[in-house]
């Protein structure tokens, strides 16, 4: 620019960073210069502005500068730089896959020969985990179930002397439902009477179905539980009498988990680069005392950017 003795330029800056985790973004600042030469002379700063840059806002400036009349080169200065703090923005954008996996089956026997008792087992497939930053949305699980309940009425004591009070046969085992709770099957014998003799119930191709969002871990909540009720005697003695009577028991509870499998479902955030972008245009400038051989163009003009 010859004869130039003030000049005033306007343009525009934005600046952007992703931290490279899906919608998250880097606070950023900016620091532009205006600066000026004469022929082949060092470079000499004005007018700095510097911003904060909100969010992907794209951010006017004015800078302006007084010199010495004479014919000058003029260019701008630009450092972008991170400044403390991060926001999120837009959605992150997923790859999916899914695996199948497959457990062994269970079965439990509960028969208590003495006290009652509760037996409880948890349903796993494994560690789902396979790394290499998949991370698992939902897992279904799918499985098979045959349960058989026997239950009778035996005596609580061994000896007419201490009463005929019975102890009625009980057997129960309970399943996890898709809602974290449990579904249950069971039987207690259909009278009072004393018997030796069982009372049956199957249940058989129970299909089961769990949806787990919350551990993710390749177990199945609640555990499965059975229980059944104590021992008694299958006769009585009286006095005088060399009968004794056996302590055997009054239930039993018996469960097969068969065919577990599970569908385990990924998803694995799309990688984004951390590489900074940087914008700055060049708008329209002004100057005085008759400048000569002037030729601006909306677009960057004798600028630098450093520092990234």
């Amino acid at each position: 620019m010859d004869q130039v003795k003030k000049v005033t330029l306007k343009g525009r800056v934005a600046s952007q960073r992703s931290t490279g985790s899906g919608g998250t973004w880097q606070n950023r600042k900016v620091n532009v210069t205006l600066r000026y030469r004469q022929q082949w002379g060092e470079w000499i700063d004005g007018e700095t502005v510097a911003l904060d840059i909100d969010q992907f806002t794209t951010h006017d400036i004015e800078l302006s500068q007084t010199m010495t009349q004479g014919s000058y080169e003029v260019g701008l200065y630009f450092l972008a730089e991170d400044r403390e703090g991060t926001f999120n923005s837009g959605s992150v954008t997923y790859d999916y896959r899914d695996e199948n996996k497959i457990a062994n089956p269970y079965q439990k026997t509960l028969s208590p020969t003495n006290s009652a008792q509760t037996f409880r087992h948890t349903i796993s497939i494994g560690d789902p985990q396979i790394g290499s930053g998949w991370e698992i949305n939902r897992i279904l699980y799918f499985a098979k179930v045959d349960i058989r309940l026997e239950v009778r009425n035996l005596y609580r004591y061994d000896s007419k002397a201490w009463g005929q009070d019975k102890v009625k046969g009980r057997a129960r085992v309970r399943l996890p439902n898709d809602r974290g709770e449990y579904n249950t099957y069971e039987k207690t014998t259909s009278n009072d009477s004393f018997s030796k003799e069982w009372e049956v119930t199957r249940f058989t191709d129970i299909s089961m179905r769990w949806e787990d969002v919350v551990h993710k871990d390749g177990n199945i909540y609640p555990e499965v539980e059975v229980w059944a009720e104590r021992a008694g005697y299958d006769g009585q003695s009286q006095a005088g009498s060399f009968y004794e009577p056996n302590y055997v028991p009054t239930s039993l509870a018996y469960v097969h988990i068969r065919d577990i499998a599970a569908t385990i479902y990924y998803q694995r955030a799309q990688p984004v680069s951390d590489a900074p972008l940087n914008h700055f245009y060049w708008d329209t400038t002004a100057y005085d005392l008759g400048a000569t051989d002037v030729s601006v163009a909306d677009a960057i003009i004798h600028w630098t950017a450093t520092g990234e």
